[in-house]
């Protein structure tokens, strides 16, 4: 039995393997809408925060695997774009979009980071502002992009923020990973498949994911009293 066992567990680890893989296939960035009221404007960062922080101005929320935003589609470097969360017509103004989750960072090193929105924009690591962009302008590429300069991030969970501000007309924004000496785009951030790093909503296994651990070791518990029923009935030596 200890050649059959030899395979039996590489087997349930693999079930288990892919299983996890699957959970976590969906890592997500929690981005929401605020929409200013009709007496207020949106021209500066300043003013975006005026509005998100009343919750009264929210216009929705939803999970996204990466931040790739545009209220009128095309926009940007990357295509596939998703609409604000609560919007459904086209040429909104004064409005601000947020971004929140943790950056799971597998390999110790430095990143760069570069958003393209219209308008202005910024990205925290870490409660860290590494892009601060407060000013009026397109999202064409290359020549509206903002780069953060080199950050230094270590292996783990990083709390990540991004925030887009719109004034009117056009409207969008992304965030994506760059090479560091050529600013060459790599991946929008959330596309860990392509490099772009990983977010997710937590730092800390969720209750479906230690479901996931529960199913692999009971499945493996199955393969054995299987085993070893069979060893009873037809004499198998271990």
């Amino acid at each position: 039995m200890g050649a059959l066992h030899s395979r039996l567990i590489p087997a349930a680890a693999a079930v288990t393997a892919s299983l996890i893989i699957h959970h976590f296939a969906r890592a997500d960035w929690l981005i929401s809408t605020y929409k200013a009221p009709a007496n207020q404007i949106v021209t500066t960062l300043a003013a975006a925060d005026v509005v998100v922080a009343n919750p009264a101005n929210g216009a929705g929320s939803g999970l996204y695997p990466t931040f790739n935003s545009a209220d009128q589609s095309p926009l940007g470097f990357y295509p596939n774009d998703d609409k604000p969360p609560g919007f459904a017509a086209a040429n909104n103004d004064h409005f601000a979009v947020t971004g929140s989750g943790f950056l799971n960072v597998v390999t110790e090193g430095d990143y760069k980071f570069a958003s393209l929105t219209d308008d202005g924009a910024r990205l925290r690591i870490d409660g860290a502002g590494v892009i601060v962009d407060d000013t009026l302008h397109t999202a064409f590429y290359p020549q509206d992009v903002k780069y953060s300069p080199l950050v230094h991030l270590t292996a783990g969970f990083h709390p990540i923020e991004f925030l887009y501000f719109e004034s009117v007309g056009v409207a969008g924004g992304e965030l994506f990973l760059v090479n560091a000496t050529g600013n060459t785009p790599i991946a929008l951030v959330g596309d860990a498949a392509h490099g772009g790093l990983e977010v997710t909503q937590t730092m800390v296994p969720e209750p479906g994911m230690l479901s996931v651990l529960a199913l692999g070791s009971t499945l493996f518990m199955q393969f054995s009293r299987t085993i070893h029923r069979r060893h009873r009935t037809r004499g198998w030596g271990c």
